[in-house]
């Protein structure tokens, strides 16, 4: 016997707007103009409330509106980018969450989104068609307000140095890619080739100290292209933003009073030596190294810690470090000096100590290792605690005469169409 044959007019309404729900919004805008049925259905608030919530990651309608102008509203003003968007918008909002709860100044810096016609200036601006992606996230936020102290992408403190680094407005940063310098008073890392290969990122550091060039402290504010921290693998601005995103979700840098400090968490470069623990961040600083002559700059964050349940007669203070530095060529160095950054911390139970300190390279990549003489409090016996054995590298680094001769060499004098690679 064989089965009835069931037509799409006997389909209950609730079977075809659960079929429509599993579909995208172009194939529904589709079945509007098959017929007079599926035109009404497809017009149901529970499937394009689904839809909202799947293209564009709205959990709201706005101003009073249906599920559906909802839509459409966010598809005019995004519509180019629906391809991206819903990455982009959630690695923004997994940004924003973060600060809102640990960094509240940083997001109060950021900017509301530009506009499709601010885009089209800076790209005739510029003479090349910026990456969908990277107007995508502009349209979502223009960067940060340049009065702020605290930069999204992170800052550094070390002596009498500081650097932040702040996501820059478009219109900014386009300002520093066509004279090559910032106008203001700062250093710009700007995506390599060109703004195509998001080997860099569009960052303003701001620092007292001259860039890295062919020639140190010659050119005080020049443009340097640096590969992002923690990017490596990402093959588009979509990409970095995700693994950005990602890293400030996992707790990969620490907060300290409000701020992002550029030294992301390593989970085996730690090392234990009985109730103590010391871990240790590395970060390297381009504005205090140059390139001829070789000479790299690198800060690191040291954690040491002592046990909650440790015994009370463990108590012991920090008198002397031992670090033991090599370069790639093999080359080691021994330092030894009393205390650390002037001071002799004293280790209790739950005590929890750190600090900052730095060192040079002539090499693009190095190591340090060494341990820390301790003095037990009651009994005077000496104790050993050991470092673990942590990496400097830089990024990769083009100077500025190399990236002005390589995109000369490329230049063919047309208007440039700028892609991801």
């Amino acid at each position: 016997m064989e089965s009835p044959i069931i037509t799409l007019d006997e389909l209950p309404s609730d079977v075809l707007i659960y079929i429509l729900s599993h579909v995208s919004f172009r194939d529904i805008v589709s079945c509007c103009h098959q017929c007079q049925r599926l035109r009404s259905l497809c017009s149901d608030e529970l499937l394009w409330r689904g839809q909202c919530k799947c293209v564009w990651l709205c959990d709201s309608v706005e101003g009073g509106s249906s599920w559906k102008h909802q839509f459409m509203n966010m598809y005019k003003e995004f519509g180019k980018y629906v391809n991206c968007y819903r990455r982009i918008k959630h690695s923004w909002n997994q940004i924003e969450k973060y600060l809102k709860e640990k960094c509240p100044m940083i997001y109060g810096s950021l900017k509301e989104g530009t506009t499709e016609a601010e885009l089209a200036a800076v790209e005739e601006k510029m003479g090349a068609t910026l990456p969908a992606d990277l107007k995508c996230s502009y349209r979502i936020r223009n960067g940060q307000k340049l009065s702020t102290t605290n930069g999204l992408l992170g800052n550094m403190v070390i002596s009498s140095h500081y650097r932040t680094e702040i996501l820059l407005p478009i219109e900014t940063a386009a300002e520093a890619y066509l004279v090559r310098c910032p106008p203001i008073q700062s250093k710009l890392i700007i995506p390599g080739d060109c703004l195509s290969s998001y080997r860099g990122r569009l960052v303003e550091i701001r620092s007292s100290i001259s860039t890295l060039t062919d020639s140190p402290s010659r050119y005080p504010y020049a443009c340097v292209l640096c590969q992002a921290s923690g990017s490596g693998g990402c093959k588009n601005f979509t990409d970095w933003l995700g693994s950005y995103a990602d890293d400030l979700e996992r707790d990969l840098f620490p907060v300290v009073g409000g701020a992002i400090l550029k030294f992301p968490y390593v989970d085996d470069c730690v090392e234990t030596t009985g109730s103590f623990t010391v871990r240790v961040a590395t970060c390297f600083l381009p504005e205090l190294s140059s390139i001829h002559p070789p000479h790299f700059f690198f800060t690191y964050r040291i954690t040491m810690s002592m046990r909650i349940d440790a015994p009370v007669s463990e108590i012991c203070r920090l008198y002397t470090r031992h670090w033991f530095i090599t370069d790639a060529d093999g080359k080691e160095e021994t330092v030894t000096g009393p205390g650390v950054v002037g001071e002799y911390p004293v280790m209790r139970p739950g005590t929890r100590c750190r600090w900052i300190s730095c060192t040079t390279i002539n090499t693009t990549q190095g190591s340090m290792r060494g341990f820390f003489t301790m003095k037990n409090l009651k009994t005077g016996e000496p104790l050993q605690i050991g470092c673990p054995t942590f990496h400097m590298q830089t990024p990769e680094l083009e100077t500025a005469a190399e990236r002005q001769s390589r995109v000369t060499q490329k230049d063919s004098g047309h208007r440039v169409t700028v892609q991801a690679e």
